[in-house]
């Protein structure tokens, strides 16, 4: 692509897919905000695998203690972390699946094959004076932000299975998602 152009991987089911098949349906873009350099709460709150529709922001505001700032974006009409030391404002375009991307590191620590994927458009950069770009390294950085995800997602589902919980560890041989060690209360 251009510098003001990249490509975006919305490979599993997400609010955005949704919003972008919606969008490209009825031939609109899908405007976006793209926070660099946040807190960690608010990337294991966006990796959540909340129910659609969930407020994942609401999330981050939790594990806060506090509801999370945001401040408005300039030239899209979304909003952005206010703590982020870069945003990219940025508009998903309705041209459909079209970007070849890939083939990259993944967190399974296999190397993923070429897929199409939806073409973004940068409107603007903002950034804090000195920002510091903080980058994700595959696969322990993600291991270790999904790893409390999946732990809170098998807390609730033995839960709803009435099974007693004491503890639970999602470790990070199974990529932070495929290996689940719980202790649980005895029962007769």
């Amino acid at each position: 692509n251009d510098p003001r152009h990249l490509g975006i991987g919305l490979v599993g089911p997400s609010d955005l897919r949704i919003f972008y098949q919606r969008a490209l349906a009825a031939g609109r873009p899908v405007p976006m905000a793209i926070a660099i350099g946040t807190h960690p709460s608010d990337m294991v709150a966006v990796t959540y695998k909340a129910p659609i529709g969930s407020d994942e922001l609401a999330i981050a505001g939790g594990l806060w203690g506090k509801p999370l700032e945001l401040v408005r974006c300039r030239t899209i009409d979304a909003e952005a972390p206010a703590n982020a030391e870069i945003v990219l404002e940025c508009e998903i375009l309705p041209v459909g699946f079209t970007v070849d991307e890939g083939r990259f590191g993944e967190f399974t620590r296999f190397v993923g094959g070429h897929v199409m994927m939806p073409l973004v458009e940068v409107k603007a950069i903002t950034h804090r004076k000195a920002p510091i770009f903080q980058v994700i390294h595959m696969p322990m950085d993600n291991i270790i932000l999904d790893a409390p995800v999946y732990e809170a997602i098998a807390w609730n589902i033995l839960e709803m299975a009435g099974i007693e919980t004491t503890a639970i560890n999602v470790s990070t041989g199974g990529c932070g998602q495929f290996h689940v060690v719980a202790a649980i209360k005895k029962r007769p």
